[in-house]
């Protein structure tokens, strides 16, 4: 099977990371993403705001992704269910 993938490195890494930390059914913040995305090289969000905008729109690029190779939605789901605010809360919830 031919490994899926988006474009954009940030929105790649999110996917990667909740499809991992899904599998152990771990949540993370805002926050621990934004310094992870610094340690693994890639540039991180100013603001928490933006940083919400930016796994929203890893969400959507994932789905896009998952769609066109005509399968389930396996990393948007583990985005969605994996990123918590700075209450701890699911973003969409």
């Amino acid at each position: 099977m031919k490994q899926l993938s988006v474009a954009d490195g940030r929105y790649d890494f999110f996917g990667r990371l909740a499809i991992v930390l899904q599998t152990q059914n771990i949540q993370m913040s805002f926050e621990t993403a934004n310094r992870m995305l610094e340690e693994n090289g890639l540039k991180p969000y100013k603001q928490m705001r933006g940083l919400a905008r930016g796994i929203s729109a890893a969400y959507r690029a994932w789905e896009r992704a998952e769609n066109k190779a005509h399968i389930s939605n396996p990393y948007s789901r583990a985005i969605a269910s994996v990123y918590t605010n700075q209450y701890g809360n699911l973003t969409w919830l």
